[in-house]
């Protein structure tokens, strides 16, 4: 994952009312993001988001 990558990702959590959590590209090859342990504002979240950092599920 790249820094530019990174930052929109940190972004779109930010939208979405969480900060934090562990952020990685998926390996299965989806095109997908994966933020693990998100905090927000109700409660914690796993989150995938794809590459345009809109939430894929």
């Amino acid at each position: 994952m790249t820094p530019g990558e990174a930052e929109k990702i940190k972004v779109a959590l930010e939208v979405l009312g969480c900060t934090d959590g562990k952020m990685e590209e998926e390996t299965e090859g989806s095109g997908c993001f994966e933020v693990d342990d998100a905090k927000c504002k109700d409660g914690q979240y796993d989150s995938k988001l794809d590459k345009t950092s809109r939430r894929s599920r």
